[in-house]
């Protein structure tokens, strides 16, 4: 009975032993997979961190950490540092997300302040822009366009932010004076002739008379037909006192131009044009043409 009683306390020291060599061998192995795994994580990083310095937005001072990570890691694997290797790890992830970060947000900013500056431009372009002191708008504008052209991406942000707030300001400027004419701007896009009217836009058949009665100097109905022949252009009426002679016209456009016309309660109000339509005799006109 004592006998079998030894024999299987060795039996089960045995299979004691036995596990317990494969724990640890179970444990070496697993630290040792870890490690290998970390260090391919960190190598990866530092490739992702490598191509992030051919990027025109990489902050050069990030290459001594970056020359820190690398010499880190390897000495931890080396060492079979787990921990340390981990920390590292960590490390190189952070510095990937956060340089990461910084080149989408100075691309963000380089399009914002971009877009920005081409706006100042269209803005200095507007006719009402002479009304208004640019010379700080002009400023920040020169400044602008020299960081973007010397890719000075730190300062993105700030001349964004002040450039778009003294857009902003002009623009308001703009639309009231806007606000303070009798018509309306006819193409945003045409900086020159703002106000214009297309000629294609004016029919060669038109009619029409003054809002309110003028005296019997001024046209009381003006009119327009087509040419009887080919060669000849559209032919107007202008009609005062109840007869007109025949005219041709040109039209041009104009630099801005302010004139006064009378609205219906024959108050005056300012007007800014840039067409101008030319009445001249039509060379083949015989008399003048009356209407009842």
């Amino acid at each position: 009975m004592k006998k079998e009683k030894i024999k299987i306390f060795i039996i089960i020291s045995v299979i004691v032993a036995i596990l317990a060599t494969i724990g640890v061998i179970g444990v070496f192995q697993y630290r040792k997979i870890t490690l290998e795994k970390y260090n391919t994580d960190i190598q990866e990083q530092l490739t992702n961190l490598s191509h992030l310095e051919n990027e025109v937005y990489f902050n050069p001072d990030y290459k001594k950490d970056i020359s820190d990570i690398e010499s880190e890691s390897k000495i931890a694997f080396e060492n079979k540092q787990l921990s340390k290797l981990s920390e590292v790890r960590n490390q190189a992830t952070d510095l990937y997300d956060k340089i990461s970060a910084e080149i989408d947000k100075y691309n963000k900013y380089y399009t914002l302040l971009t877009e920005t500056v081409e706006n100042s431009n269209n803005l200095k372009k507007n006719y009402f822009s002479k009304t208004y002191d640019t010379s700080k708008l002009d400023t920040t504008k020169d400044k602008a366009e020299k960081a973007i052209s010397e890719s000075e991406y730190t300062q993105y942000e700030e001349l964004y932010n002040t450039l778009s707030e003294q857009n902003t300001i002009l623009e308001t400027n703009i639309q009231k004076s806007l606000s303070e004419i009798y018509n309306k701007v006819t193409d945003e896009e045409n900086f020159d002739f703002p106000f214009a009217v297309k000629e294609a836009e004016i029919p060669a058949q038109l009619s029409f008379k003054p809002l309110v009665k003028q005296t019997e100097s001024y046209p009381t109905w003006v009119t327009s037909r087509d040419s009887e022949v080919l060669n000849e252009p559209p032919v107007a009426c202008l009609f005062i006192g109840g007869s007109s002679a025949e005219y041709n016209y040109t039209i041009k456009q104009i630099p801005t131009k302010e004139i006064a016309v009378q609205d219906e309660n024959r108050e005056l109000q300012k007007v800014l044009v840039n067409t101008q339509i030319t009445f001249k005799v039509w060379k083949n006109s015989v008399g003048r043409i009356r209407f009842l």
